[in-house]
């Protein structure tokens, strides 16, 4: 018999998005873990709560804001429809879908917070300032900037991994592993913006699992390097196609971006962890073609200028007040 090979089949016959899903036992491991995950986020909230050492403001603020943007988010990227009844059941999934995440982000929240404070504070400097509304401190613009920064640094690093088997050895060209279907600039706004949610789940779910290894190993180290492994194991947490190449490089790239994503937390805590999460969420899943013909171009646009509005923003905050100098900065004589 004969088959087809298409431009995105390797030649083993699977497609780039069947090679990139883990085996099964990995499946079954990453299931039992997040169930356990799920009981123990349950457990730690109804602990801190009824010994008041939960941030309940703090968690009600963040459970407001995730449900505005997760909700008009929807709202934006839904498919409509002409009737009335099917327009009410979308809303109502839309709203449900909301709800449950936002309370999901709260017990979240308001179960690592307090482990955070009294374990690893340095975590929470600049997000309780943004969470208690100082949205102009310098830190915080400084922890946007470098997590934008070292997520552009890791999609880049990623999307040179995944041409290099093509480059080097001949390998089908990759393809988008996601299919972008919202054209206009409005559209392209919203899927912006609904990034946001899944960026501040993954950073709550990726602390939460290093303060489990924190908590039994009782050195930050190790927990470290526990996550590391265990991330590594789980399919490189989405970084793409793996295989193609050496075990040698495969586990040097795989190490260096896991690595940079453990910095981004490390020296710029949980906001520089978020922006890293949205940017490299962002560059990784939807397209930026800038040719007018494109029936991209409008939402690439609105992508662009919503990434450079918070790099933006990042960077004003960060001067604190201060006028920038360009000639002083680029000035290397002593004393300036």
């Amino acid at each position: 018999w004969f088959q087809i090979i298409m431009p995105w089949h390797s030649g083993d016959g699977q497609t780039d998005q069947q090679r990139m899903v883990p085996p099964i036992a990995i499946q079954i491991l990453v299931l039992v873990f997040s169930f356990l995950i799920g009981i123990g986020i349950i457990v730690l909230s109804w602990h801190n709560f009824r010994s008041g050492r939960g941030d309940i403001g703090g968690s009600v603020r963040v459970m407001v804001c995730f449900f505005i943007v997760s909700f008009f988010s929807g709202l934006f990227l839904a498919d409509h429809s002409i009737s009335l009844v099917g327009e009410m059941w979308i809303l109502l999934v839309i709203l449900r879908n909301s709800v449950f995440l936002s309370v999901l982000v709260g017990l979240m929240y308001s179960a690592l917070e307090p482990q955070i404070r009294r374990m690893w504070p340095e975590l929470l400097i600049s997000w309780s300032r943004l969470v208690a509304g100082d949205v102009r401190d310098p830190m915080i613009g400084r922890d946007i900037l470098m997590g934008a920064l070292l997520g552009t640094v890791v999609y880049a690093i990623g999307t040179l991994h995944a041409f290099l088997p093509h480059w080097l050895m001949g390998e089908p060209t990759p393809t988008a592993s996601h299919y972008f279907r919202w054209d206009g600039f409005l559209p392209g706004v919203a899927d912006s913006f609904s990034w946001l949610p899944a960026a501040l789940l993954s950073t709550l779910i990726i602390t939460f699992v290093i303060f489990i290894f924190l908590f039994i190993t009782r050195r930050k180290w190790i927990a470290i390097v526990v996550f590391a492994c265990v991330f590594g194991l789980g399919g490189g947490g989405g970084f793409g196609r793996w295989g193609d190449l050496p075990l040698g490089v495969e586990l040097f790239v795989l190490l260096l971006m896991v690595g940079i994503m453990i910095a981004a937390l490390m020296r710029f805590g949980i906001v520089g962890l978020l922006v890293y999460q949205l940017f490299y969420f962002t560059l990784a899943n939807r397209p930026f073609i800038f040719n007018p013909e494109s029936i991209y171009f409008e939402a690439s646009i609105a992508g662009l200028l919503v990434t450079l509005a918070i790099v933006a923003y990042g960077f004003v905050v960060s001067l604190g007040g201060a006028r920038f100098d360009l000639g002083r900065l680029l000035d290397p004589s002593p004393g300036s």
